[in-house]
């Protein structure tokens, strides 16, 4: 298994989550479309609508632990950028303060909780920061979530 299966074992599990499909539903105003999943690393200023609503993914930094005896397998710890990206109704800003607020404080955490091993490569998945947009290109609405992967990377 490797880091691109494993984040298209992400992908997978987020795109059937239920608590994030509702999300989806109650905020974004895109209703029934499905999330686009974006590996990229453009601005979101330069996101087309039509993308929306979207989670981009980008691979910022990481590093890599002990080697076990004999280099069969050495630790890694990677940084998972994930930009989730929808558009709300005009003139509905209570409903981009709250869609951010949901995801952090609810979403999020459920889904990582529940998910904290993809594929057979990553044995621990959580959140470890995010940051939002606070409004800067309403009504788009976006919120970075960085998420650390960790585990073993073994001898092919």
């Amino acid at each position: 298994m490797t880091l691109l299966a494993a984040l298209d074992d992400l992908e997978t599990l987020l795109k059937s989550d239920a608590k994030f499909i509702a999300w989806l539903a109650k905020y974004d105003c895109h209703n029934g479309k499905a999330v686009t999943f974006l590996k990229t690393n453009r601005e979101v200023v330069n996101i087309p609508q039509r993308y929306l609503p979207c989670i981009i993914l980008e691979l910022p930094d990481g590093d890599f632990g002990a080697k076990a005896m004999g280099g069969v397998q050495q630790e890694f710890a990677h940084q998972i950028d994930l930009v989730f990206g929808i558009q709300v109704g005009h003139n509905k800003y209570e409903d981009a303060f709250n869609a951010r607020v949901e995801l952090i404080d609810e979403v999020l955490p459920s889904f990582f909780l529940s998910h904290d091993r993809l594929g057979s490569y990553v044995n621990d998945a959580k959140l470890q920061k995010f940051s939002t947009d606070s409004g800067v290109h309403f009504p788009k609405v976006f919120l970075q979530a960085t998420i650390l992967l960790t585990g073993y990377a073994k001898r092919g």
